[in-house]
């Protein structure tokens, strides 16, 4: 993987657009793994990695994978990785993973990976959140005063956990206008 063996020859970082790649799981996983060793990873505000095929595309999984899938209970090899990376981002303010249908578990690791963050946007449109996803993203949103905006746009969120996260956003200043989902 050319990206990641490049990585450690920034000595500077502070935003890192990977938008549009086709790297998949083990890009993924090789491109969080090179992250995590980078000495300036501290200084990392900017993660935006939409629509990069974090996850490999339906059809395009290993066999294992395949048998885990049905099994449920998994954890996509790529997004866990980047997850663990995210933590160490200490200046991350920014990071946007739409549009690469993660599921519940993938999305509140990175919403676990944010927190006590200076955090001002975070995306996650087109995943599979649901009523127990978008009720303890709702949380994490009551924990976050910097956060400013959010898109969750097609994250399959019930009534209740809509609800819950407008409420949310209606406690700081700019309203409901921070937070983008389904309906609104």
């Amino acid at each position: 993987m050319r990206v990641a063996a490049y990585l450690p020859e920034f000595k500077s970082l502070t935003a890192l657009d990977l938008s549009h790649t086709c790297f998949g799981s083990i890009g993924t996983a090789e491109i969080a793994e090179a992250l995590q060793k980078l000495p300036t990873i501290t200084q990392l505000q900017t993660l935006k990695w939409v629509n990069g095929r974090i996850c490999d595309a339906y059809g395009e999984v290993s066999e294992k994978e395949a048998r885990l899938e049905l099994r449920g209970g998994y954890e996509i090899i790529g997004a866990k990785p980047l997850a663990e990376a995210v933590t160490l981002m200490t200046s991350l303010t920014y990071l946007d993973l739409g549009k690469n249908f993660l599921e519940m578990t993938e999305c509140l690791n990175f919403v676990k990976a944010v927190k006590g963050k200076p955090m001002k946007f975070i995306g996650l449109s087109n995943s599979v959140i649901g009523h127990y996803g978008g009720m303890a993203i709702a949380n994490y949103i009551q924990e976050t005063p910097s956060l400013k905006r959010m898109d969750l746009m097609y994250t399959r969120l019930d009534t209740i956990a809509r609800s819950s996260l407008i409420d949310a956003m209606k406690d700081r200043a700019g309203g409901v206008g921070g937070i983008v989902v389904d309906g609104l």
